[in-house]
């Protein structure tokens, strides 16, 4: 059910962080474990997540604080929360966020067997969500990945998200000043962008990307 998948957990609890860790990497793919938000979010970000699960309660951010990061530019992936409050508060909470369950603490195996199900399910109605480029190449819009030959590319931060950007705005002309302004908050100047794009362009079919003189970027699906 899981072997294909990649699991993030995170935990403050050392002792509980390692046994459940230890379950899972038992049957998923690979497990990274994260002591506190901050260090939940550089995971995620780096890495190329399937599943995430988060105590509620940990240093820097709690784990509806890591989710809501999350949720601004992923609305797909699969979230867990694991806590031992009850309160209407969090569960409204949780809703809002789309969480894939809903974990009272301690966490039993069979309580985490029954998440993970629940995030398998919403994985596999979500498993069209890929954009084709070629028969061959595609972005999975899930595991923010670009594949050739059903293989995963190796996309630096910065070429995801200009990507990510485009597919946004696809067929539509997006402008040299709305890349620098509006995608990194530290600014990225024109020479920089055509270097990400020539990477980029590595990868994808001819003419996916294309330059219009003195306005911009466009993106071009596969028909």
């Amino acid at each position: 059910m899981l072997a294909s998948y990649t699991i993030l957990y995170a935990d403050d609890e050392e002792q509980t962080r390692e046994n459940i860790g230890e379950i899972l990497s038992l049957f998923c793919k690979k497990v990274y474990l994260a002591k506190d938000g901050k260090e939940a979010l550089q995971i995620f970000q780096n890495n190329t997540i399937d599943i995430a699960i988060f105590d509620i309660e940990m240093p820097y951010f709690n784990g509806l604080e890591v989710c809501e990061q999350i949720r601004e530019f992923n609305q797909k992936i699969p979230l867990v929360i694991a806590t031992a409050y009850t309160d209407t508060e969090y569960f409204l909470k949780a809703v809002e966020l789309n969480l894939a369950a809903y974990i009272l603490k301690p966490v039993t195996a069979i309580d985490l067997k029954n998440a993970l199900k629940k995030c398998v399910a919403n994985l596999k109605n979500n498993k069209n969500e890929k954009i084709y480029f070629s028969d061959i190449v595609y972005y999975d819009t899930i595991k923010r990945a670009l594949f050739v030959n059903e293989k995963d590319v190796i996309l630096r931060r910065s070429e995801i998200t200009f990507l990510e950007y485009l597919l946004k705005r696809v067929n539509e002309i997006v402008s040299y000043q709305e890349f620098e302004n509006n995608i990194w908050e530290e600014g990225m100047s024109s020479a920089a962008i055509r270097s990400l794009v020539r990477d980029i362009r590595k990868h994808l079919p001819p003419e996916t990307i294309i330059n219009v003189a003195r306005l911009g970027y466009k993106l071009k699906l596969y028909k």
